[in-house]
């Protein structure tokens, strides 16, 4: 392990707020990349970039609702403004409810899809476009240990990351070809604001 490794690398993140993309904003930047964070509250991104640049990295703040499909091809129109490339785009934005189904508000279930499922789909659709025209690129998405397994409960939630997992299999091999790699990350319970009483209860 050494410092500086994504020196010279642009990273863009969404969920970039909060928990994991806040987590791996900090991380991007102690490793010297120049770090896109976005989401939707720009009070948070604000706080963030100020300990980002504490670390004496360049961050640069978009807001952006992932469920918007203006203001995910704003989010890129910014990120590659002056001909700046994408190294990584890391499609995080997520949400969950957690209750039985039939418990479940059919409000929350469209939630759940538009974040996890649409949103992450459209992320990938765009950086895509960046980095077929780059010729390289690195795509990684957000899944779970949920888009691995079932469990009662989490049913919604469980189905927008199996979709996630499949959709990244299937992207993987499309992308190959122009020197794109595509990752899906898989986290078990993590200590997040995931886990606050109105989010995922």
């Amino acid at each position: 392990y050494f410092m500086g490794k994504l020196e010279g690398k642009t990273i863009l993140i969404t969920g970039a707020s909060s928990g994991i993309g806040k987590a791996l904003a900090l991380k991007a930047a102690e490793d010297k990349g120049t770090v896109i964070i976005s989401a939707r509250s720009i009070d948070k991104l604000n706080q963030l970039k100020v300990e980002i640049e504490k670390i004496e990295a360049k961050c640069i703040v978009i807001p952006a609702d992932v469920t918007k499909e203006e203001d995910i091809r704003q989010m890129f129109l910014k990120a590659t403004e002056g001909g700046r490339k994408l190294d990584v785009v890391v499609s995080n934005a997520g949400l969950g409810y957690i209750a039985n189904i039939y418990e479940l508000t059919t409000k929350q279930i469209k939630e759940i899809i538009d974040v996890n499922v649409t949103g992450m789909l459209m992320v990938s659709k765009f950086a895509s476009e960046i980095m077929k025209r780059q010729n390289f690129g690195h795509i990684i998405l957000t899944s779970s240990l949920a888009g691995l397994i079932t469990l009662p409960q989490w049913s919604v939630y469980v189905a927008s990351k199996w979709a996630i997992t499949a959709f990244a299999d299937c992207i993987r091999t499309e992308l190959m070809q122009f020197n794109i790699n595509v990752t899906t990350i898989h986290p078990g319970a993590v200590k997040t604001e995931f886990f606050d009483k109105e989010k995922a209860d």
